[in-house]
């Protein structure tokens, strides 16, 4: 978790100035601002080297061939050690400033250690990806428009096609306010 957040302070700045020329709002939750009371100003920057220590610790190593590797020991004797890569899909459409984005996310995630396998379809295509749910992560547009109803796009409910939760995000008590919020 603490990696994801390191990570997500890095390259959203970069995404920011060099991807929507500074145009766009950056936000520190899926909360629209418009919607809350003043956040505070701070906002922690992100620190690299923290996060590779974050991943050595939790066993992710960085192996010669610059991609972290974890061992996960056999339960008995009978069965191997499994290694595992950090690889991470990363589906997204051929929108210009999205595959400017996910480059940015590549470059970065792969600095520290992550193989980050790239899927790009074309726009009209995006529906089978949403359809199966099939991405680790997923670089992709909504609009809210002006109903500001987040209930869709984060009620557990909504997690399967063809539901707008598209980040499988799962919470009772995030269901409860986003009922009680609508």
């Amino acid at each position: 978790n603490d990696f994801r957040r390191v990570l997500y302070l890095k390259h959203r700045k970069v995404i920011a100035s060099e991807v929507v020329k500074n145009t766009g709002l950056l936000m520190n939750g899926p909360i629209p601002p418009e919607l809350l009371p003043p956040a505070p100003a701070e906002v922690p920057e992100a620190n690299l080297a923290e996060a590779g220590k974050i991943l050595d610790e939790a066993g992710w190593k960085l192996a010669p061939d610059g991609v972290r590797k974890k061992i996960i020991k056999a339960k008995n004797k009978k069965e191997k050690d499994q290694e595992l890569l950090l690889e991470i899909n990363l589906a997204t459409t051929d929108d210009e400033g999205l595959l400017a984005a996910a480059e940015i996310i590549k470059k970065s995630w792969g600095a520290l250690g992550a193989k980050i396998n790239l899927e790009v379809v074309p726009r009209g295509a995006i529906g089978e990806i949403l359809r199966q749910r099939n991405y680790d992560i997923l670089l992709y547009g909504q609009a809210l428009g002006q109903d500001l109803d987040l209930y869709p796009f984060w009620h557990s409910s909504e997690i399967n096609f063809p539901g707008l939760n598209l980040s499988h995000f799962r919470s009772r008590e995030a269901d409860i306010l986003l009922q009680n919020a609508r």
